[in-house]
């Protein structure tokens, strides 16, 4: 008994044994050293030889004639739903005399060519991410006898990395809101497409991008429809500089702007088949100077000629050809009495009618390298070890935000009577706002500072026959801060457009629009009245070929830009007597008369007044006239004043016996 105890207590007392080591994590197959692998003929394309996922072979070229390549193909099998981003660098030593080319492909399980680049000697090629999904192929080529040493490293794709291939609508790399996407302009002719998704976007949000700078690569952007249609192209400023687009519009207006505009098929914003040329159906938006693209004149109208009505407006510019609106699908319920009908969800609460899910919202971007001026020619940039940046992040702005792309008039934003808000941003932008109407009208068109930036205005009506837009005002009166006016403007029936842009500056001799502000809105307002002959009708500044008023006249106007003038044209009938013109200027303001007698396309001065010095009315009084055309001449002695907010009226009348008052 006493034993039994003493041995219980021993086993007791006994020490619990270690416990085991916990095993190390396995590594991860990113982080494994490559095997090194020695090159195994033959492993032509029927007999590829296998390698594993992560590797560094040593290979030899010996073709066995004269421009007959030598082919070696090497398999990598990730297996059964594993996917892998393969970066895969080649590097062809040097023969003893000449140089050596290869051609390195990477294939995809059914041997379709995925990528191809091209290897010189001494120049290492480098892939830096390409997809091998569950199998694929590495195939590389030349006709020149050398050794190589070829570099393939697996590892798990990278949500933030491209991943090639991406250079096709199809294969475009998905982009969140707000994340950031690395990609390498592989070749100079390497595409990265890339595709963004924003499901119920509210009125007024709209997309942010900003794609970051690469040395010695001047960024090229395209900006395409979710359908791969393109909208804009943008381009960077300087070789190096990156590219910024400030605000994308994610939801389409649907209805016309009002205040006494009338809206035509349901006010969409169109295409217009009218205006082609400069503002083509896809602009392009580019800060290069004059060397690099000639573009430095801002939009490319006609500025002169006879204006216009516009044809008839075709499809929208943003719908897809032949579809119908994705939100207004929908599968209705059998009739009762129907084969079909007893199938009918007639019970649920929608009555048997199931809509679509609305479209996704979004854009396509294709990055590329743009061409630029080289030692010889022009040329495209890439460095395939310096990554790029590419950013679009979600925000809102005011009820009035411009829609963004509206780089032409094809794009352009609708609006009426009011306000539009907008950003002078990327470098080079060019804002266009369509107003349409059915009759003629006067405009006042006025557009805020920035801080950052010159801001010019221009006034364009469309052209008849799908030519050019013309020419019918610009503003470029003011600096950096200032704003611009056009305070009133003869406008015909249609469309009429207004573009805002950065003035042109000259850099190392050459003009360019490269203005940008990417932090500040400016406010663009117009009004518009009806032409009912009170008002002038810019442009009035030739009295041969200025509009024609009836007399009586009483007509208001403004002296504005500076160097400004105004005319007015009219008819003396026969048996008229005297003429008499008075203006009543505005405070502050001296202006002066000219009356000019017309000849054909000649004129002449016949008689002037300018009395007072200073403000004060000026007249010519009972000036005897014969029968012919004339002009009477509204402007300020020696272009000294100026102003668009203080308005003249000149009042023009014949006196004689009968003659109306």
């Amino acid at each position: 008994m006493a034993l039994a105890v003493v041995a219980l207590a021993a086993c007791k007392k006994a020490p619990e044994p270690p416990p085991e080591a916990p095993l190390p994590p396995p590594v991860p197959a990113s982080e494994r050293p490559p095997q090194k692998i020695v090159e195994i003929e033959p492993n032509d394309f029927q007999r590829a030889q296998a390698v594993p996922e992560r590797c560094v072979i040593e290979g030899t070229f010996e073709p066995e004639r004269r421009r007959v390549p030598d082919d070696d193909w090497y398999r990598v099998a990730p297996g059964p739903g594993r996917t892998l981003s393969l970066r895969i660098e080649m590097n062809v030593a040097p023969p003893d005399a000449g140089s050596a080319e290869a051609a390195l492909e990477v294939l995809d399980r059914d041997r379709n060519r995925l990528l191809r680049t091209r290897v010189v000697a001494g120049q290492p090629a480098l892939i830096p991410a390409v997809v091998c999904a569950e199998a694929c192929f590495v195939r590389a080529s030349s006709a020149d006898r050398a050794s190589y040493t070829l570099s393939i490293l697996g590892s798990a794709p990278r949500p933030d990395h491209e991943i090639e291939p991406n250079d096709r609508l199809i294969d475009a790399t998905p982009l969140q809101p707000g994340a950031r996407m690395q990609g390498t302009y592989g070749s100079p002719e390497d595409e990265d497409w890339y595709r963004i998704e924003v499901k119920d976007p509210k009125p007024g949000q709209f997309l942010r991008v900003e794609l970051s700078g690469v040395a010695g690569v001047r960024a090229e952007m395209e900006v395409r429809g979710l359908d791969g249609v393109l909208l804009e192209t943008v381009r960077g400023g300087t070789v190096g500089g990156g590219i910024s687009i400030r605000d994308l519009a994610l939801v389409r207006e649907t209805e016309e702007a009002d205040a006494g505009v009338t809206a035509v098929d349901g006010g969409v914003a169109q295409a217009d088949g009218g205006v082609d040329g400069g503002v083509a159906a896809a602009g392009a938006v580019d800060a290069g100077v004059g060397a690099l693209d000639a573009g430095a004149g801002g939009p490319d109208v006609d500025g002169g000629g006879a204006i216009g009505s516009p044809p008839a407006p075709d499809a929208s510019a943003f719908a897809a050809p032949g579809l119908p609106d994705a939100g207004a699908i929908a599968t209705l319920a059998p009739d009762a009495g129907s084969p079909d009908a007893g199938s009918s969800d007639a019970g649920s609460p929608d009555g048997g009618v199931v809509g679509a899910a609305p479209a996704p919202h979004g854009f396509v971007f294709v990055v590329r390298s743009g061409l630029y001026p080289g030692p010889r020619s022009r040329m495209r940039g890439a460095d395939p070890r310096l990554p790029y940046t590419l950013f679009a992040a979600l925000e809102s702005g005011p009820d009035d935000l411009e829609i963004e792309p509206n780089d032409d008039a094809a794009h352009a934003t609708p609006m009426g009577s009011g306000t539009r808000s907008g950003y002078l941003a990327p470098a080079g932008d060019a804002d266009f706002y369509r107003i349409r109407t059915d009759q003629p009208m006067i405009l006042r068109a006025e557009v805020s500072g920035l801080e950052r930036a010159d801001v010019e205005m221009q006034v364009l009506a469309a052209s008849r026959a799908g030519g050019k837009p013309t020419l019918l005002a610009r503003a470029n009166e003011g600096g950096v801060r200032e704003g611009e006016v056009i305070p009133a403007l003869w406008i015909p029936a249609g469309d009429t457009y207004i573009a805002i842009l950065g003035a042109a500056r000259q850099l190392e001799g050459k003009s360019v629009r490269d203005a940008e502000d990417r932090d500040h809105l400016y406010k663009l307002t117009a009004s518009l009245f009806p032409d009912d002959g009170t008002w002038e009708r810019e442009p009035n500044d030739d009295p041969v070929r200025t509009t024609e008023v009836t007399l009586p006249a009483a007509i208001k106007g403004y002296i504005w830009p500076r160097r400004d003038r105004d005319c007015f044209r009219f008819h003396v009938p026969a048996g008229s007597g005297t003429l008499t013109t008075r203006v009543f200027p505005a405070r502050g303001m001296d202006l002066q008369l000219r009356l000019w007698e017309i000849h054909g396309k000649r004129a002449d001065v016949i008689g002037t007044a300018d009395a007072v010095r200073g403000e004060g009315e000026e007249a010519m009084v009972a000036v005897p006239v014969r029968e012919g055309d004339y002009a009477v001449e509204v402007s300020s002695p020696r272009n000294k004043d100026a102003s668009p907010s203080e308005q003249y009226e000149v009042q023009i009348r014949l006196d004689g016996p009968g003659l109306p008052q």
